[in-house]
């Protein structure tokens, strides 16, 4: 075809006013602005094809023609290829009171079409005008809700840090007045002989909260992660269309693959090593106490203290890990 732009126009309630089928030269009432609206488009270098299912050309022709309504062809566009006739004509663009454009998303087409009323019936407004109206408020509200809640992440970091600390610091200070009790002068003559398997308990139980802590970091990271890549999404849908010219140079937070859960520079996973760290050499200090008070002689007992540090940390940071790439991996699916 050439360069030369078509448009397809239906007939009844969209050129003119359309109540019912009343026959074949019974026709309503031009809809107001119409011939100037298509005298525009013709001025602008369209061709306007009258798209309709009435047979009766040149009855159809008379109408138009009385009530100065510009148009070229019926039904059919002459550039149009010899084995695509039989169908609906060639156009760059259709106007018709019962069309919906299909914008590549069918769910929302599905609920447009359930929605739709012709505007000829409608009483006050489009349902689904009403519909995406309610769905862009919706998501206004969510956006705040979620940005919201994006801020309460850091704050929950810090509190999840500061019950880590405390209870560590607890812990370690547990510890050094058992050992101080039990190797003052006069100590009680239980102390002496289980304190170290008493601070190895209290140091294990340490541990387990630090496990517990990790996992709510964790946790926070992943949330944290879906919600601003909800953000993220919502950013990028609704400046792609350049709002009020707005250009958003800074390509400021658009991108909805990210941030990603994992990322060894995140506040969360730097929160994660540190507690690991701090518990790992508390639970190496554990060993290293039930290795004393079984008996097994000083260089064993600190090997096995170190090695529990190492095998801990280690485990500890690649089910870490773990965890937040397999999440990445939820979410591309």
């Amino acid at each position: 075809m050439s360069d030369q732009k078509y448009v397809c126009v239906d007939l009844d309630g969209t050129i003119l006013l359309y109540d019912e089928w009343r026959g074949e030269n019974q026709f309503g009432k031009p809809v107001a602005g119409v011939q100037e609206a298509l005298e525009r488009l013709r001025s602008a270098g369209w061709k306007i094809i009258i798209y309709t299912t009435r047979s009766d050309n040149e009855a159809v022709s008379n109408y138009l023609k009385l009530h100065a309504i510009p148009f070229d062809y019926f039904n059919e566009n002459p550039e149009q290829p010899k084995n695509a006739t039989g169908g609906k004509p060639m156009a760059d663009a259709y106007i018709d009171d019962r069309g919906i454009q299909f914008n590549g998303d069918w769910q929302k087409t599905a609920t447009e079409v359930l929605l739709f009323v012709p505007w000829e019936k409608r009483k006050k407004s489009d349902q689904a005008d009403e519909y995406d109206k309610e769905a862009i408020s919706f998501l206004g509200r969510d956006y705040g809700e979620a940005f919201s809640q994006l801020r309460a992440y850091d704050a929950q970091i810090w509190e999840i840090l500061k019950y880590s600390f405390g209870q560590l610091i607890a812990s370690i200070a547990a510890v050094w007045v058992i050992f101080t009790l039990a190797n003052g002068e006069n100590p009680p003559a239980i102390l002496s002989n289980i304190w170290k398997l008493v601070s190895a308990i209290i140091l294990m139980i340490s541990f387990a909260f630090g496990v517990l802590a990790i996992q709510l970091i964790l946790q926070n990271r992943v949330y944290f992660t879906d919600v601003a890549r909800y953000i993220n999404d919502q950013r990028e849908f609704f400046l792609s269309s350049k709002p009020a010219g707005f250009s958003n140079r800074s390509e400021y937070y658009t991108d909805w693959h990210k941030p990603k859960p994992f990322d060894f520079n995140s506040t969360q996973f730097l929160s994660v090593i540190v507690i690991a760290l701090i518990s790992s050499i508390l639970l190496g200090f554990s060993g290293g106490l039930i290795g004393f008070y079984i008996g097994l002689q000083d260089v064993f007992s600190i090997l096995i203290g170190a090695a529990v540090v190492v095998v801990s940390l280690t485990i500890t940071i690649f089910c870490s890990i773990h965890y937040l790439k397999a999440k990445k991996e939820d979410a591309k699916s």
